[in-house]
């Protein structure tokens, strides 16, 4: 039952994502669109392997081990906007990487077990911290697939010093066995949001 539960919130986390049904295919993904405009690659980089590692949770939620292929996840011919080359991907049973295919230095990035290389910029910050949120979910969702329970803290998932972009104070975290909870740190109000049990607020 709490798989069951686990798989529902890892689901949820894909806020503003739609999926298609697909008779070969249990995930169900969407294929990031990339746009025309040449001035967002990097932006649009970052989304597309944002996705890819949305759908690697799922994919272990289901499996109890992480796709080692673009192709495992139904995500083949997902390419970097710039390149047009394919993502580099590797999974296995407790680790996944994502990297971009650029084949020259600097890359547009990799995120690593759900941790993403790159840092938020002088602007953006509320899709920034809402990206930090995700990926506190998405940590959340596979550590409870390995201990049938949620962290009790953040650092017990190694984000623990992940902070708000914006304001620097670290996020608001509560989880048990059942729930968790997560909150963007800023004082003001409105805030950039929260997550609960893998609904977003925006």
């Amino acid at each position: 039952m709490k798989l069951i539960v686990a798989v529902f919130s890892a689901v949820l986390i894909l806020t503003g994502l739609a999926c298609t049904a697909t008779p070969d295919s249990v995930l169900s993904p969407v294929e990031p669109t990339p746009s025309s405009d040449s001035k967002n690659f990097e932006e649009e980089c970052h989304e597309n392997m944002r996705v890819i590692g949305e759908q690697q949770v799922i994919y272990y939620a289901y499996n109890g081990f992480f796709a080692s292929s673009l192709e495992e996840l139904g995500l083949s011919g997902t390419v970097c906007p710039e390149c047009g080359l394919e993502y580099l991907m590797e999974g296995n049973e407790r680790t996944f990487s994502i990297r971009c295919p650029l084949p020259s230095d600097p890359t547009h990035g990799s995120i690593v077990d759900g941790v993403a290389t790159w840092t938020p910029g002088s602007s953006g910050h509320e899709s920034e911290c809402r990206a930090n949120m995700r990926t506190i979910s998405s940590q959340c969702v596979i550590f409870f697939a390995m201990n049938d329970r949620y962290p009790d803290n953040l650092d017990e998932i190694g984000m623990g010093s992940l902070t708000c972009p914006e304001c620097g104070n670290p996020y608001i975290y509560n989880g048990d066995e059942q729930s968790w909870y997560i909150e963007c740190g800023k004082p003001e109000d409105p805030n950039h949001g929260y997550i609960l049990d893998g609904v977003a607020s925006w």
